[in-house]
């Protein structure tokens, strides 16, 4: 399934203390250069509104996993959860940005639109105007 994210890396730390926690930490990229729009627009869209998101289009996702008390802590187990976890935090991030992209070129989209009335109407406002000048010429 095509997402166009980049994961760049993926670090683990355990706890195998009481709590037998295992965390991961996972550095995604969206790839800005396949989205269509600049990466100036990128940062002006995005970046200001979620600042966690760099100017070129990565960010951090963090999950953890707990250990139950009554489980035989398995440290291989523990990382794959973590991972998952963090992984769809990085699907639903990834979701965020590419729908604020979205609502940003359904904007443009919609000023495009109103320009191809605003010249319509300019048309057809010049037709009108050629025709009354053609109206006061033949009364001469």
């Amino acid at each position: 399934m095509k997402t166009n994210i980049d994961f760049l890396s993926t670090k683990f730390n355990e706890n195998t203390g009481v709590d037998k926690q295992t965390k991961c930490e996972i550095v995604a990229r969206v790839m800005i250069e396949k989205l269509p729009i600049s990466r100036a627009e990128f940062v002006n869209v995005i970046c200001k509104r979620h600042p966690e998101v760099s100017p070129s289009g990565s960010f951090t996702c963090v999950a953890k996993t707990t250990c139950k008390p009554t489980d035989k802590y398995d440290k291989t187990v523990g990382q794959r959860i973590a991972e998952t976890k963090a992984q769809r935090k990085v699907y639903a991030k990834a979701s965020i940005i590419y729908n604020a992209v979205a609502r940003y070129l359904e904007q443009k989209a919609s000023d495009m639109d109103m320009l191809v009335v605003n010249c319509y109407f300019s048309q057809r406002q010049a037709i009108k105007h050629v025709e009354m000048l053609d109206n006061v010429q033949n009364k001469f």
